[in-house]
């Protein structure tokens, strides 16, 4: 049987892990320090460990270009497009996979086929993962997919569930890792935890209903107003509240995931200047923002 094997791989952030993986979905469920990307990465042999040894079908993926082109991956971040257009940038990927599907047909599989003339450099980070993903999801019977954070491309989660679940189905080594518990859920087959402890990445099976409930972000933050406003047009916030008469340096953000809700605060944070002071999660609606006042409950 066709199988991954990572044995006692170590990296910049994994640190000693062994994993194997046989044909099916696995989501691993990895924080931005715990190497989820780097993890992909190395898997899908783009990146060598610095110890320990994979095997991809019998063969070491890094020293076997064949076995590359014979994976769909998604990288975190993605390496950026080349080519004067998206179409010519796909068609090269295309031709370098041996695949006789057209450029325009990829795009206009993921809902995005009027981009084919735009420019790569005219895309926005999540626009350039839309492209990657359909890249990906393109490919016809891979040894193995290897995404990260796949529903943060913006693409049709239903879509892409239904994709990996025929790959799966096909004898398809599917390895999505994710900072989300949703998504993990949601993207189905064994769920994974990795955690580093020490020099040492540890792997934990997830059993039962794995998703949380629905979350939101508590900020404070100084000029909280500034924060506020560079949120706006984050897609990956839904609501921002804030009021300034009750609390002047709090924000309340709620968004599809409390992942993505975080990264967006910290973009929003550099660019606007803005200094946060605390960051934390707590269920929708547990509490109201508090009132401003002097320590101690005096007032004024």
């Amino acid at each position: 049987m066709t199988a991954l094997e990572l044995r006692r791989v170590a990296g910049q952030k994994l640190g000693a892990l062994d994993l194997v993986l046989s044909p099916g979905v696995t989501t691993v469920v990895a924080g931005s320090d715990e190497g989820g990307g780097e993890l992909v990465a190395i898997a899908a042999g783009l990146s060598r460990p610095r110890k320990g040894w994979v095997r991809l079908a019998g063969g070491d993926p890094f020293r076997h270009p064949e076995q590359r082109r014979r994976s769909a991956l998604l990288l975190d971040p993605e390496i950026p497009l080349e080519g004067r257009t998206l179409e010519q940038s796909i068609s090269q990927a295309l031709v370098l996979r041996g695949s006789r599907e057209s450029a325009r047909e990829v795009l206009a599989s993921a809902g995005i086929g009027a981009w084919a003339e735009r420019q790569p450099g005219s895309l926005s980070p999540t626009e350039t993962r839309s492209v990657a993903l359909a890249l990906a999801l393109s490919s016809d019977g891979p040894v193995l997919a290897a995404l990260a954070e796949p529903f943060s491309a913006g693409l049709d989660r239903a879509t892409i569930v239904s994709k990996l679940a025929g790959w799966s189905r096909a004898g398809t080594i599917v390895l999505c890792v994710t900072a989300s518990r949703r998504d993990a859920a949601d993207l189905g087959g064994r769920v994974l935890e990795l955690a580093r402890v020490r020099k040492r990445s540890t792997i934990t099976e997830v059993t039962g209903d794995y998703r949380e409930g629905p979350l939101e972000l508590v900020v404070r933050a100084s000029p909280a107003q500034a924060l506020a406003a560079a949120l706006t047009p984050e897609d990956a916030v839904f609501t921002v509240v804030y009021d300034e008469t009750r609390a002047p340096e709090e924000i309340i953000v709620r968004g599809p995931d409390v992942e993505r809700s975080s990264l967006a605060v910290l973009r929003a944070a550099r660019e606007s200047g803005a200094r946060i002071e605390r960051l934390e999660s707590r269920p929708v609606g547990s509490a109201a923002p508090r009132p401003a006042g002097p320590p101690g409950g005096a007032t004024p």
